[in-house]
């Protein structure tokens, strides 16, 4: 089987988090968690690839993601069930983010791609009619 296979369960793609920090705001009745991220991509392509889009570090996407969990004011503020909700937050958050970041690098090699694949194109069209076009002038000259 192939090692880069990326299916529904499977996928080389992983979201650490590198750093994580809580604050427990017991006067307004809410939890704020604050999670460091990155995004750790395969080197499946080369490096010229990736030179294209590298950020803070090669192969690496970074962020900061942020969860607050607030207590409603009729209900007895829970710190535990609050750290909990937060973090459960932030990481979602910081996971919408890495997809929202991956996005917006595809665009930007889906644009650079089409470029280049034009340009070949364009090449191609262009060696086929100086093809054709030579072929005529070496008929007339032989005749």
């Amino acid at each position: 089987m192939n090692k880069y296979y990326v299916g529904l369960n499977k996928t080389f793609i992983k979201l650490k988090i590198s750093k994580e920090s809580t604050i427990v705001d017991e006067k307004n009745n809410r939890v704020i968690h604050i999670i460091n991220w990155e995004l750790e991509i395969p080197g499946l392509m080369d490096d010229f690839f990736w030179n294209m889009i590298k950020d803070c570090n090669t192969y690496k996407l970074c962020g900061r993601a942020k969860g607050v969990a607030v207590c409603h004011p009729e209900d007895k503020f829970n710190p535990e069930i609050g750290k909990k909700l937060a973090r459960a937050i932030a990481e979602s958050n910081a996971y919408h983010n890495a997809a929202t970041r991956i996005r917006k690098h595809l665009r930007q090699l889906n644009i650079i791609f089409n470029q280049i694949f034009n340009i070949g194109l364009d090449f191609i069209i262009k060696a086929d009619d100086i093809k054709i076009h030579n072929k005529k002038y070496q008929d007339s000259l032989i005749k």
